[in-house]
């Protein structure tokens, strides 16, 4: 297609050798963009039958291209990249400016408002899952490719716009938005059911991908159909974020059973794609995603008091430990690619959604509660000048002109403690005390009717204190206090200021149920992840769903179990965050100590995955033992006989252990009275000429000779060696796969 050159062009690098010279010169050559690329394998074409099956001839003069092509599993059908393209990472761009945007915009003041907040990222996530699994298994670069991406961008984009409808507190919203919505979801999914078609065209010749392909078309035709449907059904009224639920659902379906498919039919599936990098990298976006927002908190305690105090720093430095920790706790379990078999790397794979949306509630949690860890500070400045108590604070002065000096140098000192605002200017108290003074020319100080007329007048004004120590932390704090005003039932300080710490008392709850939740998903990422655990290793996801387990507890009981102000709700301390962080830290530091186990044998740290590891003693060695004396019976070797499957009753053989057929699916045809024939001779010795003591009745004539033909080509190791366990392991594995490992066929 001649059209390619005109719109763009890829680079490849050429490598030029000088005639006469020893010297090579590389070079970037222009390259003409294909209209459309095939990401099947080109070197299939040479090997396959037109059926699709593997033709044996083919393969053995193409030995050549079998690495690229083949694996344990069968040929690879499609070409396969470990690592993201440039292209995939633009588009996770879109992702990290549509979660930061909503974020920042959006209000986590209720239950309904946080459920809102979840469905918009589950919206988000899935949307981003489809694009990436396509291509992850199926990308290539061409001109319909780069101009679907576009398209993909320009629906990531349609987020940005459509998501203040999220916003319950937002009255711009209405339905007709939403229609462009569900109409944005569809062209997302048309156009990815394009992506799949051509896939499945350029895999006709391909039996055993036509199916699946085919499925995987059918699953996202569908959605983009019922995203249609639902854009066309919709009322032009106001809509609830829970009649989205049909949304919710055919997003979440779709992902699933894409998925699915490529768990029944491997020809399809992720093994050989870098989906595992795609999903790391998408949970360093959300978890950088609480880095900006622990910027901005920080610079608001930073501007909104005049001195910043221990606890502040000390609040800052455990929400930047807990990033880490988390950091931590996701990669350092992370296999390698490829380690994980099929149906683990899709459970794995799948399990990042609710871990992504339990991460999002826990830092957008940890950003909100260092300004309210500062903003207690303030509170308690407030509590503790506070006289008391409420129905009759001036009790413990002498006269009403001490209890006016009072409470005057006490909102002096509260205006005195914050920078960016000042309370002397938000709040003229002299007018309160003007009313004190008249009530008490009027009454007896500390009489009935004095302490029963100024009791409000105090309420009053320490209320608008409290409510002036979250307005100084207004550049975090902002969302809370439009939504606090809202639903306060009257425009009184004391409303609003309740209101406020339900807000919190919210906050508190998700951030606790986001880390404790984090803390158990990551258990089963741990026990999906990793295809082989020592007994050490094991404790690791216990411990994960312990220490998880108490931290939605340790929450639940802080905001629903009330101890008054004098001895805080735990939500109103400043040890919120820090008590996360410990808690994770003690997860690393055991995590730390079962690894140490597990990586020293002696502490009896053994692999149980799929069995107990096979000991030196139940197959019979190729070798002496690395401890054993050279000049003892142990030092002497008997030839490998790959026509046993076990090496009971063998001479000189430590019977007392259970026999391990393990290597052999059939029972030893080798007794006892032809393993007495089997001549036993010492390393030091010269290799016998005479080979008669082979011969046995009860193998046939062709097999005698073959067996005499591998005793012959066997070499003798040195007398002794001393080698160390697992150098004795991998050379017992390496001779027992020289004769007993079937070849597997590709």
């Amino acid at each position: 297609m001649e059209l390619g050159r005109y719109l763009t062009v890829r680079r490849r690098q050429v490598t030029q050798k000088h005639h006469g010279e020893h010297s090579h010169e590389n070079h970037l050559e222009r390259k003409r963009l294909p209209l459309i690329e095939s990401p099947v394998n080109d070197q299939l074409y040479d090997v396959l039958d037109s059926d699709g099956t593997p033709n044996l001839e083919k393969l053995r003069s193409r030995a050549s291209v079998l690495p690229a092509i083949s694996s344990t599993d069968g040929p690879i059908l499609y070409k396969t990249r470990h690592e993201a393209s440039t292209i995939e990472l633009f588009y996770d761009l879109f992702f990290v400016a549509n979660l930061a945007t909503f974020t920042a915009a959006h209000n986590h003041s209720d239950a309904e408002s946080v459920a809102a907040y979840l469905g918009f990222f589950t919206l988000l996530w899935f949307t981003w899952l489809n694009t990436t699994l396509y291509d992850v298994r199926f990308a290539t670069d061409s001109i319909i490719e780069r101009a679907f991406k576009f398209v993909h961008f320009g629906v990531m984009t349609a987020f940005v716009f459509c998501g203040p409808i999220f916003d319950l507190y937002d009255d711009k919203s209405d339905a007709r938005t939403y229609k462009k919505f569900a109409v944005t979801m569809a062209i997302s999914h048309a156009v990815t059911t394009m992506q799949y078609l051509i896939v499945l065209i350029q895999s006709r010749r391909y039996r055993t991908a036509v199916l699946p392909v085919a499925l995987t078309t059918l699953v996202n035709a569908l959605a983009a159909i019922g995203f249609g449907v639902t854009a066309t059904m919709l009322p032009i009224d106001d809509i609830a974020w829970h009649s989205l639920v049909i949304w919710y659902t055919l997003k979440v379906l779709s992902g699933v059973l894409t998925v699915l498919i490529s768990v029944f039919f491997r020809v399809i599936s992720f093994k050989h794609a870098h989906l595992t990098e795609r999903l790391s990298l998408l949970t360093l976006i959300v978890t950088g995603e609480g880095i900006i927002g622990l910027s901005k908190s920080l610079s608001t305690i930073t501007k909104a008091n005049k001195s910043t105090s221990a606890n502040d720093i000390g609040s800052v430095i455990a929400a930047v430990l807990l990033l880490y920790l988390i950091w931590m706790l996701y990669f350092d379990q992370l296999d390698e690619e490829g380690k994980m078999g099929t149906i683990r790397q899709q459970i794995w794979a799948l399990l990042h959604f609710p871990l992504h949306s339990a991460i999002v509630l826990m830092v957008e949690g940890n950003t909100s509660l260092i300004p309210w860890s500062s903003a207690v500070q303030g509170l308690n400045l407030v509590w503790s000048v506070r006289p008391g108590p409420e129905d009759a604070p001036s009790t413990s002065f002498a006269n009403n002109s001490a209890f006016v000096t009072y409470l005057n140098d006490s909102m002096w000192k509260i205006s005195d403690h914050f920078k960016s605002y000042k309370l002397a200017e938000e709040y003229d108290w002299t007018l309160n005390l003007t009313s004190i003074i008249n009530i008490a020319d009027d009454t007896t100080f500390n009489g009935g009717v004095y302490t029963s007329e100024i009791a409000p007048i105090v309420d009053e004004m320490f209320d608008y204190a409290e409510n002036f120590v979250f307005k100084a932390h207004d550049a975090s704090m902002s969302k809370m206090i439009k939504v606090s005003t809202t639903k306060a039932s009257s425009s009184a300080a004391h409303d609003s200021l309740a209101s406020m710490y339900e807000i919190y008392d919210v906050v508190t709850l998700y951030f606790y149920i986001g880390a404790g939740t984090t803390l158990l998903l990551l258990s089963a990422m741990y026990w999906f992840g990793k295809p082989h655990h020592t007994r050490s290793e094991a404790g690791g996801p216990i411990v994960r769903v312990i220490v998880g387990s108490l931290l939605i507890g340790s929450g639940c009981l802080g905001v629903f179990v009330d101890t008054g102000t004098t001895g805080y709700k735990f939500q109103q301390s400043t040890l919120l965050i820090p008590v996360v962080a410990i808690a994770y830290l003690v997860v690393i530091i055991i995590d730390t100590v079962f690894t140490f186990f597990s990586e020293h044998p002696d502490t009896g740290a053994i692999i149980f995955h799929r069995g107990s590891r096979p000991k030196r003693r139940d197959h019979q060695s190729m070798g002496p033992s690395p401890g054993a004396d050279p000049d003892s019976d142990r030092a002497r070797m008997i030839p490998l006989d790959s026509m046993s499957g076990s090496t009971a009753n063998l001479p000189d053989y430590d019977d007392d252990s259970p026999h391990d057929q393990r290597y052999s699916n059939k029972p030893s045809p080798m007794l006892a009275a032809e393993a007495s024939e089997l001549k036993v001779r010492d390393f030091a010795q010269p290799e016998p000429t005479s080979i008669s003591t082979l011969s046995s009745p009860f193998l046939s004539p062709a097999n005698q000779d073959s067996r005499i033909s591998r005793f012959k080509s066997l070499k003798a190791p040195a007398a002794y060696t001393s080698l160390s366990d697992d150098d004795y392991d991998d050379y017992d594995r390496r001779q027992m796969d020289r004769y007993d490992r079937p070849q597997r066929p590709l």
